[in-house]
């Protein structure tokens, strides 16, 4: 691997490459795909696979400007949300869930009992995801399991979040802040949080559950807190 592999690579994402919404990727999204590459060099390195970095030796100066910092939650923070009470609390379990296990919420929203299905003393997700339209089948963790709702006598077309808002969740925001957390915390924040509470499974089966864009962003994050990219 070498310096003008990585620029050629670089040169392909600005001006080549298509999205799946077939648009091209902003800078700040190019930096981070680059950054995410030369966090695994520098694991490749690490491991004495390789002997430099070449992304290290790359001019990134048409990538600078115009990105935004991606936000997301530390451990400390989500733990103080448990610990918080939420003047809507089925809205505070279903921003739990999701944060242990990734879905959006217009997938949480239309969650229904049907697609949770329990195998021995495994569970998962099987739905068709509202954004994308593509099938996910998603083991679900014993941290997720833990903010589901009873069931009881709820039938397979019922709702597992049946009290849900269409669109109103101005409490998490103020729920966030009695936590003491400063961060202005939206639910889209949590699929950015997610690979950091998912414990007890292994980094690499988490992956094989996201969607291309969640992974791409989640990823990035993951590798930066490891790395310290």
């Amino acid at each position: 691997m070498t310096k003008e592999y990585c620029n050629g690579f670089m040169v392909f994402l600005l001006n080549d490459y298509i999205t799946y919404k077939h648009t091209h990727p902003s800078k700040s999204t190019v930096m981070n795909y680059l950054k995410c590459l030369k966090a695994a060099f520098n694991m490749a390195i690490e491991e004495e696979i390789m002997d430099d970095n070449p992304v290290l030796r790359l001019r990134m100066d048409v990538l600078k400007g115009g990105g935004t910092k991606r936000e997301y939650l530390t451990v400390d923070e989500v733990k103080r949300l448990i610990d918080t009470p939420c003047k809507r609390e089925d809205i505070k379990a279903a921003f739990l869930f999701s944060c242990f296990c990734g879905l959006r919420i217009s997938d949480v929203k239309s969650l229904r009992w049907k697609n949770i299905i329990t195998e021995g003393d495994k569970t998962r997700v099987e739905i068709l995801q509202y954004k994308t339209k593509q099938p996910l089948y998603l083991p679900l963790n014993k941290q997720a399991l833990r903010w589901m709702p009873e069931r009881g006598s709820a039938s397979d077309e019922d709702n597992v979040f049946p009290t849900l808002p269409s669109k109103n969740y101005d409490c998490i925001p103020e729920w966030s802040r009695a936590a003491g957390i400063s961060k202005h915390v939206t639910y889209h924040m949590r699929s950015h949080s997610k690979f950091f509470y998912l414990l007890n499974v292994s980094e690499l089966s988490i992956l094989k559950n996201e969607t291309a864009n969640d992974l791409e962003t989640s990823y990035i994050l993951f590798l930066s807190q490891l790395c310290n990219i």
